[in-house]
């Protein structure tokens, strides 16, 4: 079983005009990871492992470690991208 794919795949929503700070996104996993009884890998391994599935490892702005091509849930309805109708926005 690929622990990272299975993340991916309960916490994040693939997006190539995303990026998510390094830490955020382990520290999210980790989370995950403790939550979900599953082993949890170092934080260099998880952005190694996540740059050979495609995710472009960079920089960002001051000089964060950043991952691009990715995002992450912020909410159920993050996977169908969906927006609520203006009328049940909140005031």
């Amino acid at each position: 079983m690929d622990i990272i794919a299975l993340w991916l795949d309960q916490r994040c929503i693939v997006d190539p005009k995303a990026s998510i700070a390094s830490k955020a996104a382990y520290t999210d996993y980790a989370q995950w990871g403790e939550d979900t009884g599953t082993w949890v890998m170092k934080q260099n391994r998880f952005t190694r492992r996540l740059g050979e599935m495609g995710f472009a490892k960079g920089k960002g702005t001051g000089g964060r470690r950043q991952i691009t091509g990715l995002r992450l849930q912020t909410s159920p309805d993050d996977e169908g991208l969906q927006n609520p109708p203006d009328d049940q926005l909140p005031l």
